[in-house]
């Protein structure tokens, strides 16, 4: 058996990439997304999150391993809601990022992940899953600034930013 590869590991972060706007944040994102999009063939419009944020200096190791185990609980949550076509998990970079003025962040980042649905309906129900709202509850413990931005996505590659 051949194993499955993450769909994730198709996208590669230009530098800086966690102050840019999604498409712009990967090398070559609409080709590295056209194949994982070509297996929803009905699929009208697909949605997309981007979650910039800036982590807290200091986290403690516990603090640290809280984090990464909710995040892990959120994927979780969201791979059981279905809908999920991709899930980018950003790593945190030394160094801020200066955001892009088109972002209208008034922070500068250090981290980007997004997430791709087949619709806004489970990209809501994915965000409302248990494992999400306890993540949610918890990120100013562990981010000193976040934002999340929101897009639309068509089956021809076309990327519209809606805030």
């Amino acid at each position: 058996m051949i194993p499955q590869i993450d769909p994730a590991e198709r996208f590669v972060p230009v530098p800086g990439y966690a102050g840019k706007p999604l498409p712009e944040a990967f090398e070559d994102f609409e080709g590295s997304l056209a194949p994982l999009l070509a297996e929803y063939p009905d699929v009208e419009a697909f949605d997309a999150t981007a979650f910039y944020s800036r982590r807290r200096e200091l986290l403690t190791d516990q603090e640290q391993e809280e984090l990464s185990r909710f995040d892990t609980g959120s994927y979780d949550g969201a791979i059981a809601a279905g809908g999920l076509v991709v899930y980018f998990r950003g790593s945190r970079k030394e160094g801020l990022a200066l955001p892009d003025q088109s972002l209208g962040l008034n922070f500068a980042p250090d981290c980007m992940s997004f997430c791709v649905w087949e619709s806004r309906q489970q990209a809501l129900a994915g965000s409302a899953s248990p494992e999400h709202a306890q993540a949610s509850r918890r990120v100013g413990k562990w981010y000193a600034n976040f934002a999340v931005k929101k897009y639309t996505i068509t089956p021809d590659l076309k990327i519209l930013s809606q805030g």
